[in-house]
């Protein structure tokens, strides 16, 4: 019977299951899994950016389409794939603030044309790099990653409810039916 050709070796945090990894490759195997952990988090950014474009319509009055955030949320599903690949070549840091810079002003030159404004879209700009960070911050963190990203939701909805605090939902949903119809 031949040796097989990977190692089986448990996980460091895992209390069952295995992974594999190629003896000679154990540098891609720990950026395979920082990027395994990163994708943990995919559906909280794309929310999180979705709500910050919903911010900017109802606050600032921009019209946006269904197919906008799509193509933004596109852009994001992408940062993954740009992190794998990256990460394989030159190391998961430095893939990391690679992805999440491409990401970053690809959404923002976008929303730049969208929200046709140069001070909104850094401001986009500025809060999806804060979010790429915090989440950076968050994989580094491993036993506190739980309670920090608690935290930043605690905040982010904190920031949310005083950003909306003074807005009128019902006339809000009124001026975009009629909007809509004619």
């Amino acid at each position: 019977m031949p040796w097989p050709s990977r190692w089986r070796a448990p996980h460091p945090g895992e209390s069952s299951g295995t992974r594999h990894c190629w003896p000679h490759r154990s540098a891609t195997c720990a950026a395979h899994r920082l990027v395994e952990r990163a994708q943990k988090y995919d559906v909280l950014l794309i929310a999180f950016t979705f709500l910050v474009f919903f911010l900017f319509e109802t606050l600032w009055g921009a019209r946006l389409h269904i197919v906008h955030y799509a193509v933004v949320g596109l852009a994001l599903c992408l940062f993954y794939l740009l992190l794998l690949s990256f990460a394989e070549l030159i190391g998961f840091v430095p893939a990391y603030a690679l992805a999440a810079a491409l990401v970053v002003v690809q959404a923002s030159l976008y929303g730049w044309s969208l929200l046709r404004s140069p001070v909104k879209a850094a401001v986009f700009a500025l809060v999806l790099a804060a979010a790429y960070a915090y989440f950076f911050v968050l994989l580094m963190l491993e036993s506190h990653a739980l309670v920090a990203g608690a935290l930043a939701l605690f905040f982010g909805l904190s920031v949310v409810m005083y950003a909306t605090r003074r807005l009128d939902w019902v006339a809000a949903g009124s001026v975009a039916r009629r909007a809509t119809q004619g």
